[in-house]
């Protein structure tokens, strides 16, 4: 009878059973497995005991006697595996040859190869040193080439630079003139302190912008036609027609916040500065299809604009610690000066040949602008006013040109005499008051002063005359009308108020 080894014990089988994929085991040693785990040892398919089949040989089997008992049988046996092993060690050696003569080839290929590759690389090598020698005389035109071209455009900015200057200061020379001859009383036509007390909303412009991003940062008004120019958080710039109470334009363009906006008082022409670091200049000759121009000077957020007198040139501040003086039609950056902190605000002085800035270290800087032509040596013109907390974020020149006043965003204005150069007056808000606007009117009487409300106060006296309260958020920022007619504002709230005397029919423009 044939013997099993028992596929768990591993012994011979006294009593083997066979399961259904055909595995041999001991009985004992299978009931105890199906016991335990109730699966076939060999596939983990569930088994029962009554799957098992006894393996039973079937009688009268006799094994078969061995061949090989007599001696021929024997030596043919041997004789066999003697040939076998002969043809073996003949197929071997065969093969052996084979081999050798399959990699002489190969070698031989792979050396051809290898001699091809170095030949190629050489070549290549001196086609490299070839062309490093071709670009090195290219570059070297190029450069004689640039040299000579900066040479020429440093000669064409420093005429231009020339030119610009030259006509400042004739178009300074001319606006100080016409100052000094109006004298240094008001006109009488101006309002007066009673008639600012009384005034109230006259007219609301709201939802100008876009309500997803509320809130209105910046305005300037057209002291001719009245049309006021608004930008936002909502990225864009908003030119509305205050005569036919419609918006003109809606300008986009920017990516980030509108932080500045100016109005061209000679022609229709926008230029707004953003938190994306661009200036676009906005052309709205065809209220259709405004053309815009992107001014790319700055490095980061531009943080003000101010257009000077002759309404050719454009002043910007940056958080780039920069500020820019720019030709606006030209799209010509005429001059830039690298401050050590960031600029947080700059404006013009009436006769445009100085300027002043603001910076995030909390001063007030004035600059002459033709000495600041020469950008690396360029400085302030004074020393630096400080008294502020934080950085300085708006400033305004009265109109006669003696006075600044600056704020940053605590509950403080301070005025400068320019004269003097010294400090001349504080004037101290509510501590929940956060300034975030002053500008003088153009008769330089009035300074208004925004913030949680609107406030007015008289130059001199310096004493509040009136405040303005109709805003629902914080007021970012006004503009008077022509001998303080009116007090146009904007807010937070996404509205622009024009604050006058509830029967006035209209503003005055100059």
């Amino acid at each position: 009878m044939a013997h099993f080894v028992c596929g768990i014990g591993g012994a011979p089988c006294g009593d083997p059973w066979v399961t259904p994929s055909g595995g041999v085991y001991e009985k004992k040693n299978i009931d105890r497995w199906i016991s335990e785990h109730g699966t076939d040892p060999q596939t983990e398919r569930a088994l029962s005991k009554e799957d098992l089949i006894k393996m039973i040989q079937a009688p009268g089997v006799r094994p078969q006697p061995p061949q090989s008992m007599s001696v021929s049988s024997i030596i043919k046996s041997i004789r066999d595996e003697y040939d076998a092993i002969v043809l073996a060690n003949a197929k071997m050696i065969k093969d052996n040859h084979a081999n050798k003569d399959q990699l002489r080839d190969r070698l031989y290929n792979q050396d051809a190869a290898v001699r091809v590759i170095v030949r190629l690389t050489q070549k290549l090598n001196n086609l490299r040193l070839e062309l490093q020698e071709a670009e090195k005389e290219e570059q070297a035109k190029i450069e004689a080439a640039g040299e000579a071209m900066e040479a020429e455009e440093v000669a064409e900015d420093d005429l231009h630079l020339e030119k610009v200057m030259q006509r400042l200061k004739e178009e300074g020379e001319k606006l100080s003139s016409a100052r000094k001859k109006r004298g240094k009383k008001p006109p009488a036509e101006l309002v007066d302190t009673g008639t600012l007390s009384n005034y109230v909303v006259q007219t609301n412009y709201p939802g100008l912008h876009s309500a997803s991003v509320p809130g209105i940062t910046c305005l300037d008004v057209h002291r001719q036609s009245g049309i006021i120019a608004t930008g936002g958080k909502d990225k864009s710039v908003v030119l509305f027609n205050r005569q036919h109470e419609e918006i003109i334009a809606q300008c986009k363009g920017h990516t980030k916040a509108v932080t500045s906006v100016a109005l061209h008082q000679h022609g229709p022409i926008a230029v707004s500065g953003s938190n994306d670091s661009t200036i676009r200049v906005w052309n709205y000759e065809d209220e259709e299809k405004v053309r815009s121009s992107k001014l790319k000077i700055h490095n980061d957020a531009v943080t003000s604009l101010s257009l000077h007198p002759t309404q050719d040139f454009i002043l910007s501040s940056s958080n780039d610690k920069s500020w820019a003086f720019t030709d606006i039609f030209a799209e010509r950056e005429i001059v830039r000066v690298f401050d050590e902190d960031r600029v947080s605000c700059a404006q013009f002085h009436p006769d445009g040949l100085i300027l002043g800035t603001g910076t995030s270290r909390a001063e007030v800087k004035i600059w002459d602008l033709k000495s600041s032509s020469n950008t690396e040596n360029a400085k302030p013109a004074a020393s630096p006013f400080k008294g502020h907390s934080g950085p300085v974020e708006t400033m305004c020149f009265s109109e006669n040109g003696y006075h600044l006043a600056t704020a940053s965003r605590d509950n403080e204005v301070r005025i400068w005499d320019l004269r003097k150069l010294k400090l001349l007056k504080t004037i101290t808000l509510s501590d929940s008051f956060k300034v975030s606007h002053v500008t003088f009117d153009q008769s330089g009487t009035y300074l208004s002063v925004a913030g949680g409300d609107v406030r007015v106060f008289k130059v001199k006296e310096w004493n509040e005359i009136c405040r303005y309260t109709a805003h629902t958020d914080d007021v970012t920022s006004s503009s008077w009308g022509a001998l303080a007619t009116e007090l146009v504002t904007c807010s937070l709230d996404r509205t622009v108020k024009v604050f006058s005397l509830e029967d006035n029919q209209g503003s005055k423009f100059a």
